[in-house]
């Protein structure tokens, strides 16, 4: 199953706006709320140095999409509402990890649409 992942930490002005622009626009996500007290572990498990983190998990991938700005781009991107395939461009441009893999790209995309 591919699932957003969201890392959210407490007190976290960014995570908080990663969680309502998921919230708002209706996409279905996981959420790990990180303490403060979590917060070394999961920046060194994550190998990630700034929350909110957000990946898309697949039953044997976990690709790192980035943090709140990724996040809203992303968005923004699949809201416009262009044609299919330059979508999939512009959202491979923007996120290195996404590079020549298009098939975790259109699983993104499925993720942020299903509303």
């Amino acid at each position: 199953m591919t699932q957003l992942k969201l890392f959210s930490l407490e007190g976290c002005y960014y995570s908080q706006s990663a969680e309502e622009l998921l919230n708002n626009n209706n996409v279905k996500y996981s959420l790990q709320r990180v303490k403060q007290t979590e917060k070394q572990s999961i920046k060194d498990i994550n190998k990630m140095d700034t929350f909110p983190q957000v990946f898309l998990e697949t039953s044997n991938n976990k690709i790192k999409i980035g943090g709140y700005s990724e996040l809203n781009n992303i968005c923004n991107i699949v809201n416009n509402k262009d044609n299919l395939d330059d979508t999939v461009n512009n959202i491979s441009k923007k996120l290195d990890s996404f590079q020549d893999d298009r098939k975790n790209v259109l699983r993104l995309i499925n993720i942020l649409l299903k509303r």
